[in-house]
């Protein structure tokens, strides 16, 4: 019974929690800048996951034309570019990606 009562209990203080900021920020309007400003805080998270996984190798820092996952990052990027939306990119990648790796 006290595992269910925790797990009660964490469920709703995460709740609250949560809901909190929607209910606050609701009430509140935000200046247009930092509006503007959390435009690209998504980009900018994805990017810091990302960015590390494709420019190291072992651990070690490479930006070679050798690094595989630098040249199917940017066959990604073009196609991203063109305006093919995002389930394109990720296939496209992940083709670039395989084929890479197999002819290497």
């Amino acid at each position: 019974m006290k595992i269910w009562a925790a797990i009660i209990l964490i469920t709703l203080v995460t709740f609250l929690e949560r809901s909190s900021f929607i209910v606050w920020f609701q009430r509140f309007t935000l200046p247009g800048w930092v509006e503007q400003a959390l435009r690209y805080v998504p980009a900018a998270a994805f990017s810091a996951i990302i960015a590390p996984t494709i420019l190291r190798t072992d651990g070690e820092l490479d930006v070679s034309l050798f690094n595989i996952k630098i040249l199917a990052a940017i066959v990604a990027g073009i196609v991203a570019y063109r305006g093919h939306g995002i389930l394109w990119t990720i296939i496209t990648g992940m083709i670039a990606l395989w084929g890479l790796q197999w002819l290497m």
